[in-house]
């Protein structure tokens, strides 16, 4: 725990072991001719580790398809604007409206979420940073 990852301490854990044990090896995860569907359902048998968790893990190595639908998700889309989604709609059926609206993405699923959400993040908050500009880096 003295990466202070709280409550995600355990899962954390159970992702190195697995890569420990060799259920998982750098060479499936990073084999283009690995289906990633294999991946995220060996992802999704380690504990702590369902729909979201396993598509975060799979956008850091280069796979998009999965998509990390959560609260946001339903935040985003009962804000107006998209396909068969209201103010009220349930967070079940507003992830599957997503699901079928970002397949037209394929295989970069992930990718066009994120920047829709991202998008609606610079909306509500404003488009510059002003905490992390280049002029922060210390290079």
């Amino acid at each position: 725990a003295r990466c202070k990852l709280g409550y995600r301490t355990p899962w954390v854990v159970a992702l190195a072991r697995a890569f420990l044990d060799g259920s998982l090896t750098d060479d499936l995860i990073e084999d283009p001719a690995e289906a990633t569907d294999e991946i995220r359902r060996r992802l999704c048998a380690l504990p702590g580790f369902g729909p979201f968790a396993s598509a975060n893990v799979l956008q850091l190595v280069g796979r998009f398809e999965h998509q990390p639908f959560d609260t946001e998700t339903v935040r985003l889309w009962r804000s107006g604007g998209w396909p068969g989604v209201g103010k009220t709609t349930p967070p079940k059926v507003v992830h599957e409206a997503a699901r079928k609206y970002y397949e037209k993405f394929r295989p970069f699923q992930f990718v066009a979420y994120w920047f829709d959400l991202w998008r609606d993040y610079e909306r509500m908050k404003g488009s510059r940073s002003t905490k992390w500009g280049p002029e922060s880096l210390d290079v």
